[in-house]
């Protein structure tokens, strides 16, 4: 009895955790859209949650536990692939980013460089002063 009750309370926080999971996943997607891996990330919870509502619900809706078995394989290869393919989708924008620091770089270091030039400017002209 108490392994049934301990079962139901960890789907249900499964439950709760995709649920969550998805929320974030989508607004993040939603802020940035720099890449689609977000997306598929939100498509992998949502499976993931699909997979733990079936099981959930399994035994009072009448599924057969083959029928079950099989959807859950199913599900578990859509969530793996969701994944990679997301997580791969972000590892290639990660990499660009190299591109873009290397274009940034150069230009924070001639917007240094030009502020030590006016700060160096303006040093020597109050050392100079006004003439007595």
């Amino acid at each position: 009895m108490a392994y049934t009750a301990l079962v139901t309370v960890l789907d249900m926080f499964a439950i709760i955790g995709a649920i969550v999971c998805i929320y974030l996943t989508r607004r993040i997607y939603e802020y940035n859209r720099l890449t689609s891996g977000w997306l598929f990330l939100t498509v992998g919870f949502t499976a993931s949650l699909v997979r733990r509502i079936l099981t959930f619900f399994a035994s009072p809706l009448g599924i057969p536990q083959d029928v079950l078995r099989v959807l859950q394989g199913v599900l578990s290869a859509a969530l793996f692939v969701c994944f990679a393919w997301g997580l791969w989708s972000m590892a290639r924008r990660f990499e660009s980013f190299e591109i873009i620091e290397k274009q940034v770089g150069g230009k924070v270091t001639d917007f240094v460089n030009a502020y030590e030039r006016r700060h160096r400017r303006k040093k020597k002209m109050s050392s100079i002063g006004p003439e007595p």
